[in-house]
């Protein structure tokens, strides 16, 4: 009896439904995950679909004439490489940012990243909840901290259409912005 082995990380995407990161536990709505002036990525795995939005949960922290930029990019050799979209939303309350974006994904891994220009208490992954950043980029140790994503300082403006990771001291994060796509 041949038995097929083959690694399903998803039994199947329901359209109209939002996804978001892979080893998720509990999110909580804590204020160190979106810090201003601090380029988020997180990563996730779709297979060929249409995504529809993005979108993340300002719990508290509204600032007046302040946004944030939501981005999708390709993951090229463990790391983000080419912006495939992205979005600017002002921030003029709290509770749920979405934008509409409209892009065709092809099957492979993306990175969701998260830009401000202000501080705000955004729900957020806690490294307690997963190990994204240990399962792609490695620990130092086998004791080594948790960690659940990549940061970048960097000012707040459109992300780099083409992100160099040379261009960047790479920080892993133990919070990290939750973001969510809706798939069409």
């Amino acid at each position: 009896m041949h038995r097929d082995f083959s690694l399903q990380l998803h039994p199947g995407f329901d359209p109209n439904r939002y996804y978001t990161y892979p080893e998720i536990g509990i999110t909580s709505n804590r204020g160190d995950a979106g810090y201003a002036n601090n380029l988020y990525f997180n990563f996730i795995q779709l297979p060929n679909c249409q995504i529809q939005s993005i979108s993340c949960v300002i719990a508290s922290g509204f600032v007046g004439n302040s946004s944030i930029y939501l981005s999708i990019y390709n993951v090229e050799n463990n790391y983000p490489k080419i912006r495939l979209a992205t979005v600017n939303i002002p921030i003029n309350s709290d509770g749920v940012k979405e934008a509409i974006i409209n892009l065709n994904a092809k099957s492979g891994y993306y990175a969701l990243s998260y830009l401000a220009s202000a501080n705000y208490i955004i729900k957020s992954l806690k490294a307690e909840d997963t190990n994204q950043a240990g399962y792609f980029y490695g620990l130092n140790n086998p004791t080594g901290a948790l960690e659940c994503g990549l940061r970048f300082d960097y000012q707040f403006e459109e992300p780099p259409e083409i992100f160099n990771i040379s261009n960047f001291n790479r920080s892993i994060c133990n919070r990290s912005p939750m973001l969510y796509l809706k798939l069409k």
